[in-house]
């Protein structure tokens, strides 16, 4: 009977230790498990991050584009408004000193 009773007592501590194994090693592969999904979470933020800094890069090589394109076409257009001007200034001084008043008079018109 105490052999029994020895068995039993046994057989009771070594399914507590390994019940208690089992809890610690549960524990472990759950804190693994958060800490992947916790470097998941951080992956993804850092990807959303950098997928927001990307669109505003292109927003802004966008605006810097066209902000170019302006100056450049308001450039050329300035450069050929004066081009006009100046050979309508030079039409009509020529005009004047041939004594063509008329057509003098009808380039001024244009200023």
């Amino acid at each position: 009977m105490a052999w029994t009773v020895g068995v039993f007592t046994l057989l009771s501590s070594l399914t507590g230790y390994l019940v208690s194994e089992a809890r610690t090693q549960a524990k472990h592969w759950r804190a693994l498990a958060d800490g992947q999904r916790e470097r998941l979470r951080l992956s993804h933020m850092r990807l959303d991050d950098m997928r927001a800094g990307r669109g505003e890069d292109l927003r802004r090589a966008r605006m810097e584009e066209q902000v170019r394109i302006a100056r450049e076409i308001h450039d050329n257009v300035g450069h050929t408004l004066t081009s006009a001007i100046m050979l309508v200034q030079a039409n009509q001084v020529v005009a004047t000193a041939q004594g063509d008043t008329a057509f003098a008079y009808f380039t001024c018109a244009f200023l």
